[in-house]
């Protein structure tokens, strides 16, 4: 199907949804007008950024901050309710964020004349044909920054009749994380000259390792003592609850005193994780329901809030990130590894997979190919100090040598014309 096929094809869908969305515009308030393209009218000529979720937009922070110091007038949409919370958390003062629209061509006409951008930048893989070419024909310059493409998304893209295919000439320049990347973008149809690996933006978000004091304050309020181990398992998808509840009941087998947090990916799986750990014979204490210094009941923490995992990481003695061990492509490891922690992940890191790489390569990750394996690891981890400090100094190394993507970025935005010298 090409560019046109799939225009037609969604305007066909937009013609028939129209009544089911003119009452979703009706019932859901701001943010269905938002998705429909329904969007506070500004002035022209600021910048249009656009990401999907919560990883997304942490890649994004340090770039929308460059942008926003040197005076540029910047706003920042997104496609989840996670990620709208998270960036109206962090955009910082002056960006104004909110729901990108949906990829309807009359959504996103509506939504290109209220932004009136002169450039729309595209965060990783948001890669949407309508918003590509709604842009384009709205005279922006539309380019993506830290840019990834997994394998098997650029063997899509590359069916014939690809809509994205069709559009690679309306990408003006690529900022990508690799040369792999890179390779993947060309295959798409993005000129090559206009495609530069600068690296991964992500590593210029991540804070320096919390203070000591900073993390005893953290383990009171969860009611973890101060001399007890902590794993916490993040981001952990449904395909992994097993693995992660038998890895759970091994630790708290073999380290009594140990305490773990398990925190899933969407808190609409907590009862679904809390049965298995329950199944498991583990009880936990979900964090609403934890005080400051009262231990938690059992085995420690379910996290049923958002926006703390990446805090909590800093107490961690060991850590394993989700969506790796099932076939979601995993998620961030970045942000233990950035607080000195030895990192477990499984073998699906397609989403992430520049980053795991270089953990994996520097020794501050191990990659576990099942739940037996990861059990074993945790508890190797656990028994060896020696082997914590070395795979913790590994990490950071491998955090401090990532730095430096935005700056990068920003060359190729003033090199590019979108930004000025």
């Amino acid at each position: 199907m090409s560019y046109m096929g799939y225009r037609i094809l969604t305007n066909v869908a937009y013609a028939l949804a129209f009544p089911w969305l003119a009452w979703r515009r009706a019932s859901g308030g701001r943010e269905w007008a938002e998705r429909l393209g329904d969007v506070r009218p500004r002035a022209a000529g600021g910048l249009w950024i656009h990401a999907a979720s919560v990883g997304e937009v942490a890649a994004a922070a340090p770039l929308v901050r460059a942008l926003r110091s040197g005076g540029e007038d910047v706003v920042l949409t997104v496609v989840t309710p996670t990620g709208r919370e998270v960036a109206g958390r962090t955009a910082g003062e002056g960006v104004e964020v909110f729901f990108g629209p949906l990829d309807l061509a009359p959504c996103v006409g509506r939504a290109v004349a209220g932004v009136a951008p002169r450039a729309l930048l595209l965060v990783e893989t948001e890669l949407w044909p309508n918003l590509i070419a709604g842009a384009r024909a709205g005279g922006a310059t539309v380019g993506v920054v830290n840019g990834r493409l997994s394998e098997r998304s650029a063997r899509r893209y590359r069916l014939p009749g690809s809509p994205i295919r069709g559009l690679g000439d309306a990408i003006a320049f690529v900022a990508c994380q690799s040369d792999e990347d890179r390779d993947r973008f060309v295959r798409i149809g993005v000129p090559r000259e206009r495609v530069t690996p600068v690296g991964n933006t992500k590593y210029d978000a991540l804070p320096a390792p919390l203070p000591a004091r900073e993390r005893d304050e953290l383990r009171d309020s969860l009611g973890i003592p101060a001399d007890s181990p902590v794993v916490v398992f993040g981001s952990v998808r449904p395909l992994e609850e097993e693995a992660v509840a038998a890895a759970a009941s091994g630790i708290a087998s073999s380290h009594p005193d140990a305490r773990m947090v398990v925190a899933p990916r969407h808190l609409d799986r907590l009862a679904p994780l809390e049965g298995r750990l329950r199944a498991a014979g583990l009880e936990f204490t979900r964090r609403t329901a934890v005080g400051a210094g009262a231990p938690p009941a059992g085995s420690g923490v379910l996290l049923d809030t958002t926006g703390e995992l990446s805090n909590l990481y800093a107490i961690a003695t060991v850590a394993f990130v989700g969506g790796s061990l099932g076939p979601y492509g995993g998620h961030n490891p970045l942000e233990p590894a950035a607080h000195g922690v030895p990192v477990l992940l499984g073998p699906s890191t397609e989403s992430c997979a520049e980053s795991a790489e270089r953990l994996v390569s520097a020794g501050g990750a191990a990659v576990v190919r099942d739940g037996n394996e990861l059990t074993a690891g945790i508890l190797s981890l656990l028994a060896d100090p020696g082997k914590r400090e070395e795979a913790a100094a590994r990490a950071i190394e491998a955090i401090e040598a990532g730095r430096g993507a935005t700056g990068r970025t920003m060359a190729l935005l003033r090199d590019a014309g979108v930004i000025e010298t």
